[in-house]
């Protein structure tokens, strides 16, 4: 794995010293051809434990790593994976992991082009994200195999989802969907895909993933304009807290709302007002396209693309297993969502119920232009309340909001924007009194 910046979106690794990486598989000892790699990382380990040459104690007392140009039948490439920015240090102590919730290789989807699910995780792998759900549409794709070959303790950790989705009223007219995160098994579609309103559709898709173990997250609320603050407020109603889909990037999802309808954050106020419940929320990318060409192989030329990268969820979790960061997403002090070219990253956060305090850094993403302290990086914060009600207006690097015996608000949530780039923007989870 490889590091974050200070804004939040990880690193890209740096080029690979050579195109492939061979190790002769047919002899005890390297060809002639070979030289040896003084240095030795988890990434590497992780490589020889998938292809079975030896198990992670050995490899980590081997004092070198065959690399060799030639190529035979008894030679099998696998791709170089570099050794760990020094920046990741910074990341691997703060606990702060990069989780992305949404993917998609398309089985089962005629108009998409279908990608391959390593593919998919190895995409996010290369660009230092921590951990991946792949929760394809109506499909469960096991993962298995692939957690054997990627997941390396501490660095990457791929994990098992799937999307159910249903139409009530006919194809395309009402979508409704569930994400099923963390699943052991196949979710039952004929119980998950079933009611009238978008409540009990959510409800039913959310009973279906608990059965099979997984972490329910509603779905892009603004999708055919599916469902309203008091759907979300109804929807699985024995379970607290309540996760929902925010910021969503595949086109057409409509989140920011418009036309005189709400977008989902104001739906989110409205919603949390209305209930008294502890409703949470993600970003995430719901990506569909991961080939430069793939816009070719979509149905229509001038069809809009999904790519990776663009919104994703920060977990805080010392330890980078589904369970802890299952637990991560469920409490408000150690979550929050981020979108945009490169996010934003917080240095500290603490939500709890005297209120928020947050930590930036103004350190510039500026492509080298500018010499130390000339262009920083500045933000706005936004703290709102019951009802959608900006409570406060923070320009400082250090954000923060105590609740006041006044206050007429049960919760307190933050929206941080940045100075620079496309849409960047962080959301806090609520701090509930």
């Amino acid at each position: 794995m490889w590091s974050c910046s200070h804004s939040g979106i990880p690193h890209p690794p740096e080029r690979y010293r050579d195109s492939v990486f061979l190790l002769h598989l047919n002899t005890p000892s390297p060809p002639k051809e070979a030289t040896v790699l003084p240095r030795w990382t988890p990434t590497r380990r992780s490589v020889l434990k998938a292809i079975g040459l030896s198990g992670l104690g050995a490899a980590a007392n081997m004092t070198g790593v065959v690399r060799t140009g030639v190529a035979d039948a008894g030679l099998m490439a696998l791709p170089v994976l570099p050794a760990p920015r020094a920046r990741l240090e910074e990341s691997f102590t703060t606990g702060w992991q990069s989780v992305q919730l949404h993917t998609h290789a398309n089985r089962v989807v005629a108009q998409l082009p279908w990608t391959s699910p390593r593919k998919v995780f190895e995409w996010y792998m290369e660009h230092g994200f921590k951990v991946v759900a792949l929760t394809n549409l109506l499909h469960f794709t096991p993962v298995n195999g692939l957690a054997a070959l990627l997941n390396d303790p501490g660095w990457f950790l791929v994990v098992q989802g799937e999307e159910p989705s249903f139409e009530p009223d006919g194809p395309g007219v009402r979508i409704v969907d569930t994400l099923g995160v963390g699943i052991t098994g196949p979710v039952d579609e004929a119980k998950a895909n079933r009611g009238t309103t978008t409540a009990e559709i959510w409800t039913n898709q959310s009973a279906a993933i608990r059965a099979v173990g997984g972490l329910p997250i509603l779905a892009h609320p603004n999708l055919t304009w599916a469902a309203t603050a008091k759907d979300i407020a109804d929807a699985d109603p024995k379970h607290d807290p309540l996760i929902i889909e925010l910021c969503n990037t595949e086109p057409g999802i409509n989140w920011r709302g418009g036309g005189g309808r709400p977008g989902v954050e104001e739906m989110w106020d409205q919603a949390l007002t209305s209930s008294k419940r502890r409703i949470l929320a993600i970003c995430a990318d719901d990506s569909h396209h991961f080939d430069t060409d793939d816009q070719s192989k979509s149905r229509r030329p001038d069809e809009p693309l999904s790519p990776p990268g663009r919104a994703w969820q920060m977990v805080h979790s010392d330890e980078l297993t589904w369970p802890a960061i299952r637990r991560g997403l469920e409490d408000p002090n150690a979550s929050y969502g981020t979108t945009g070219q490169i996010g934003i990253r917080f240095v500290d956060l603490e939500v709890n119920k005297t209120g928020i305090k947050i930590t930036l850094s103004d350190a510039t993403d500026d492509l080298g232009w500018s010499t130390p302290g000339h262009n920083p990086r500045l933000f706005t914060t936004y703290f709102i309340g019951e009802g959608g009600r900006l409570l406060k207006k923070d320009g400082s690097l250090k954000p923060s909001y105590a609740f006041k015996p006044s206050d007429r608000t049960r919760y307190v949530r933050a929206r941080v924007e940045a100075s620079d780039c496309q849409f960047e923007a962080a959301w806090t989870q609520p701090a509930f009194r």
